[in-house]
C-alpha cells in the first residue's frame, strides 16, 4: 500500500478594504488579506498540501492569478476541486494538521467554527486539526521576524490521506 503526505504553505499581506476569510470562516477584521482570490492562507495551506500527496502541481498551477476567471475566487470553492480531484484518484482524508500563525485578530473565538463549518469540504471525515499561533509584537524581533510581511498571516498544514 502506498503512502503519501503532503505540505502546504500559504501567506498574504492584510490590507484595508478587503474582507478576512480564514477557514473558509468570514472574520470581523478591519483588513482582509491581499490576493487574487479571497486570500484565505489557512485552505491555500490545505489545498496545496493536497496537490502534494497528488503529485499535481501546486495552487497557482490549478488556479492561475493570471486567469481572470480566478478573481475573487473562494478559496473553498478551490479547494472542492482539489478534494474532488483527489477522490477520483482514490485518496480521501486521513489527517490535516495545520497551524494558522498571525499577529491579529484573535482567532480562539473563531477555531471551533473554522472547523465545524469546513467539515463539508473534508468529505466524510472529520478529522481536521487547526491549532493556532497567536504572534504578538511584544513577543521580540525573533518571533516577529518569522513573518516576512508584518502583519501577514501565514499557515503551515500537512496533510496525510487514505
Amino acid at each position: 500500500e502506498e503512502c503519501r503526505f503532503g505540505i502546504g504553505w500559504d501567506i498574504h499581506r492584510l490590507v484595508e478594504g478587503r474582507k478576512l476569510y480564514l477557514g473558509g470562516i468570514r472574520i470581523p477584521c478591519r483588513k482582509g488579506c491581499l490576493g487574487h482570490s479571497d486570500g484565505d492562507v489557512l485552505l491555500h495551506a490545505v489545498t496545496d498540501a493536497v496537490l502534494g500527496v497528488l503529485a499535481e502541481g501546486d495552487i497557482g498551477d490549478w488556479f492561475s492569478d493570471r486567469d481572470p476567471k480566478n478573481k475573487g475566487i473562494r478559496s473553498d470553492k478551490i479547494l472542492k476541486t482539489v478534494m474532488k480531484r483527489a477522490g477520483e484518484k482514490g485518496w480521501q482524508l486521513g489527517h490535516v494538521d495545520s497551524v494558522l500563525i498571525l499577529e491579529y485578530p484573535k482567532l480562539g473565538p473563531y477555531k471551533a467554527k473554522i472547523a465545524k463549518e469546513s467539515l463539508p469540504i473534508w468529505q466524510r471525515s472529520r478529522r481536521l486539526y487547526l491549532k493556532l499561533l497567536l504572534v504578538s509584537c511584544s513577543l521580540g524581533r525573533h518571533v516577529t521576524a518569522y513573518l516576512p510581511l508584518r502583519s501577514s498571516p501565514a499557515c503551515h498544514c500537512g496533510f496525510y490521506p487514505i
